[in-house]
């Protein structure tokens, strides 16, 4: 049959068409939501044996994936691949707008979002809208008015971590920043 490319085994739900009648029945429980295979050591449920065994690694630590450039190892061999090309420096994923490029499809969706002006993630306290998770995240800590980050040296604590170190630099004496126009130096610009 897959010499032919006659694929016999239809879903009933969908337009999915398969050579084996093992294949049709998995894809199945991705209508029914039943996820038959179970982790011991926490909920997580999988669909497929193979997906837990790979989740199981997690648990063990065990990661048999190794970079034979530097001394990272991954738990799949996907993730190995994906880190394999900062070594190299290709940059297989180009921006059809712009001449940026990326090492990962998703780093593309997420930059082809400034071009577009589409802001998926809105906060549900005001009328602002992010182009990712982290902003709309790091946002919404203005609405609570948590602030995570503190200074070890004093009180002051911080909405983002970036204003944490530019305020570490008060502590430290340093001062990166230099005016053009005469000897004064500044902690931000």
């Amino acid at each position: 049959l897959t010499h032919t490319g006659v694929k016999p085994y239809a879903c009933s739900m969908c337009d999915m068409r398969f050579f084996q009648r093992y294949h049709l029945a998995r894809h199945t429980l991705t209508h029914t939501g039943v996820k038959p295979y179970a982790c011991s050591m926490c909920d997580m449920r999988f669909f497929q044996r193979y997906h837990l065994t790979r989740h199981s690694l997690t648990h063990t630590g065990v990661k048999p994936y190794a970079c034979s450039m530097c001394d990272m190892r991954f738990f799949q061999r996907y993730h190995l691949a994906r880190h394999t090309l900062t070594h190299t420096g290709v940059k297989p994923y180009a921006c059809s707008m712009c001449d940026m490029r990326f090492f990962q499809r998703y780093h593309l969706a997420r930059h082809t979002l400034t071009h577009t002006g589409v802001k998926p993630y809105a906060c549900t306290m005001c009328d602002m809208r992010f182009i990712q998770r982290y902003q709309l995240e790091r946002h919404s800590l203005t609405h609570t008015g948590v602030k995570p980050y503190a200074c070890t040296m004093c009180d002051k604590r911080f909405f983002q971590r970036y204003h944490l170190a530019r305020h570490s630099l008060t502590h430290m004496g340093v001062k990166p920043f230099a005016c053009t126009m005469c000897d004064m130096r500044f902690v931000q610009r």
